[in-house]
């Protein structure tokens, strides 16, 4: 595949499993295949990878963390989120309304992937604000699980109150992530 993927995640994933212990660690290894097993041990946070493999990481993580966990993915993309949002940036977040803070996150794109290109909708009013991928024709469905998930962390954190995020993939030319809440 030649979409690729920052490694900060996995690099985030492989802490969490490194504090659970070694027999988790091992767990999730025994889950991946050779390539995706080398990327997890191996990545640097601003390594570029392989959107694909990363996206078998993420599962295989999952499985061992979030086992039985039908949304593990995009749960764990929330708590990834309400992990990084952290010191200042918490401090922001917690003074703009939920659509900036979307509209904030769509403009990171390009941080976290090489390829794409990101933007928002949202009418005035609206409880509900859409980040559209497009130029990306290849995005697996746990990448795309685990950010809708931390879109959803995003908004947990500005305080929104029933967040919730819809990865849908009925035009894969423009990949939609649907962020709605309560209040």
């Amino acid at each position: 595949m030649s979409d690729w993927y920052k490694a900060s995640t996995l690099v985030y994933w492989r802490q969490r499993v490194r504090e659970r212990g070694a027999d988790t660690y091992k767990a999730v290894l025994t889950r991946l295949d050779p390539e995706a097993g080398t990327l997890f041990e191996r990545s640097l946070p601003m390594a570029w990878v392989d959107v694909a493999v990363a996206g078998r990481v993420l599962m295989g993580v999952g499985q061992v963390l979030e086992s039985g966990h039908v949304n593990a993915l995009y749960d764990m993309g929330r708590r990834h989120a309400r992990d990084d949002m952290t010191g200042m940036y918490r401090a922001l977040l917690l003074f703009t309304t939920i659509p900036f803070a979307v509209k904030q996150t769509a403009r990171l794109w390009g941080t976290f992937h090489k390829h794409g290109v990101a933007s928002t909708e949202h009418r005035p009013g609206d409880r509900l604000a859409t980040v559209v991928i497009r130029e990306y024709p290849e995005l697996p469905r746990p990448i795309r699980e685990n950010i809708a998930g931390f879109i959803a962390g995003i908004l947990d954190v500005t305080g929104a109150r029933g967040a919730r995020v819809k990865a849908t993939d009925a035009d894969p030319s423009a990949w939609r992530f649907d962020a709605s809440w309560d209040a």
